[in-house]
C-alpha cells in the first residue's frame, strides 16, 4: 500500500513538472541537458531532444550557467539553427542527483512583460502634444550616447506668450504642433533625438559632429524655413532662437552640454532673437 502511494506521488510530480506551465530545463555537471518538459520545447519552438549531444550554452545561447545570477529577468536566448532572439525570464537551482550536481532551469517568456514595459516606457518618454520625445526621453538619449562626442541644441519659439495671449492656447498648441513638424521633416536624417522640453522649447541631440559650418548652416536653412512658413487660419509665422553646443571631446558631460547650448541659447535671445548663437567645448 506504501509502495503504490509512492509510486502516485512520484507520478504525480513527474506529471506536474512535465506538463507544466513554466519551461523546465534540467542540466548535468557537463553542460549538457538531461531533461526539459513541453513548455520548454513550446517556448523555443524547437525540439530539444534531438540535440543531446550539445551543451546548454550551445543549444540555447545566451544561456551562461558559469556567469549567470541565480534570477535573471529578461535574458536574450537563440535556440540552436535558429536567428531567432526569445527574451525569457530564468530562474536556477542546484539539486544533487545520483548522477551529480544538475543546474534545473525555469524559464518564462519574458516577451509580453518587457513589451509592455517598453510601451509604458515609451509613453512616459513622450510628449502628448507634439508627439516628441519629451524631456525625460531627452535626457535618457543623451545620458545613452555621452560617450561620443556630441552637439546639443535649444531651440526656443521667439515671443511664443503673445501667440498664445493674442490668439489663444488652441492657436498656441497650432503652433507647437507646427514646430514638431518641421523639425522632424528637416532633421529626422541628421539628429539622433528630437524632443520638446515643455512649453515652446525643444532639445535636439546630433552625433559626432565634425563640420561646425554644416550644423550651422543646417540650423541657418532651419531658421529660414520658419521665418517662411505660414500656419494656422490666421496665416502666422513664427521665428526661433538656437543655442548650440559642440562638443569636440568624448568626455564632456551630459550637464556640461546642456548648459553650454543653454548659454548660448540666452545670447542669441538677447541679441535681439531669430539667431543662432554655437559654443564649441574643446577641453
Amino acid at each position: 500500500m506504501a509502495n503504490r502511494k509512492s509510486e502516485i506521488q512520484l507520478q504525480f510530480f513527474e506529471d506536474l513538472v512535465r506538463f507544466a506551465p513554466v519551461a523546465i530545463v534540467a542540466v548535468d555537471d557537463d553542460g549538457l541537458i538531461r531533461f526539459h518538459n513541453q513548455s520548454a520545447a513550446d517556448l523555443f519552438q524547437t525540439r530539444l531532444e534531438l540535440y543531446a549531444d550539445k551543451k546548454v550554452d550551445e543549444l540555447l545561447a545566451g544561456i551562461d550557467l558559469a556567469s549567470m545570477r541565480k534570477e535573471v529577468d529578461a535574458i536574450e536566448v537563440v535556440p540552436y539553427g535558429s536567428a531567432r532572439k526569445h527574451f525569457v525570464d530564468c530562474q536556477q537551482r542546484k539539486i544533487q542527483t545520483e548522477d551529480g550536481v544538475w543546474t534545473i532551469l525555469y524559464m518564462s517568456d519574458a516577451e509580453p512583460r518587457r513589451e509592455k514595459e517598453l510601451k509604458l516606457e515609451a509613453e512616459a518618454s513622450t510628449d502628448v502634444l507634439s508627439g516628441l520625445l519629451n524631456r525625460r526621453g531627452f535626457q535618457k538619449s543623451l545620458e545613452r550616447n555621452i560617450d561620443s562626442r556630441l552637439t546639443v541644441a535649444i531651440l526656443d519659439v521667439d515671443q511664443f506668450k503673445p501667440i498664445n495671449d493674442q490668439f489663444g492656447h488652441a492657436v498656441g498648441d497650432e503652433a507647437i504642433q507646427f514646430v514638431s513638424k518641421l523639425l522632424v521633416g528637416h532633421f529626422r536624417d541628421s539628429a539622433i533625438c528630437i524632443s520638446r522640453f515643455g512649453g515652446d522649447e525643444f532639445g535636439l541631440i546630433f552625433i559626432n559632429v565634425d563640420d561646425r559650418q554644416k550644423i550651422e548652416s543646417e540650423f541657418e536653412n532651419f531658421r529660414r524655413l520658419m521665418a517662411t512658413e505660414k500656419f494656422s487660419a490666421n496665416r502666422l509665422t513664427i521665428t526661433i532662437s538656437v543655442g548650440l553646443a559642440i562638443s569636440k571631446v568624448s568626455s564632456t558631460t551630459a550637464r556640461e552640454l546642456l548648459t553650454t547650448a543653454d548659454v548660448a541659447l540666452y545670447r542669441a535671445k538677447e541679441g535681439g532673437r531669430d539667431k543662432i548663437c554655437l559654443t564649441i567645448i574643446e577641453n
